[in-house]
């Protein structure tokens, strides 16, 4: 009963309804590393997220690695890589998923960002408005 009022409570001081979660204190990568990373390991030039570029995965890859590790919301990992919606990230992150299915580069490519990204976490709390 108190956590559906601290919850109410909680829908009501955000601005969008997605936003409202409890989450639990976590490790996570910092933006900045997590775009690093991946430009690093897929060489990548970092001006690559702001330009459409189709069948490139860069986009899903950064958007997949910055919710799993950053602790962003879909929706704050969009405006990152310069797509409409979190609905939009969802549907890259899924590409990535489909496409890692055949794609032994792309398995090998994610293992090792996963690994630095693991390597690089700091503690901090993602109980965060917003």
């Amino acid at each position: 009963m108190r956590m559906d009022a601290y919850y109410q409570e909680m829908l009501e001081s955000f601005d969008k309804k997605e936003d409202v979660s409890f989450r639990r204190e976590s490790k996570v990568s910092s933006v900045e590393e997590v775009l690093a990373v991946v430009c690093e390991i897929l060489q990548a030039n970092p001006d690559v997220l702001t330009r459409r570029s189709k069948n490139s995965i860069i986009r899903p890859v950064v958007a997949k690695m910055l919710c799993q590790y950053s602790g962003l919301t879909q929706r704050q990992a969009a405006e990152i890589v310069g797509v409409r919606s979190g609905v939009a990230v969802c549907l890259q992150i899924r590409k990535v998923d489909e496409r890692m299915k055949e794609d032994r580069g792309l398995q090998r490519h994610l293992a090792q960002i996963e690994k630095l990204l693991r390597q690089r976490k700091k503690k901090v709390n993602l109980f965060h408005k917003g």
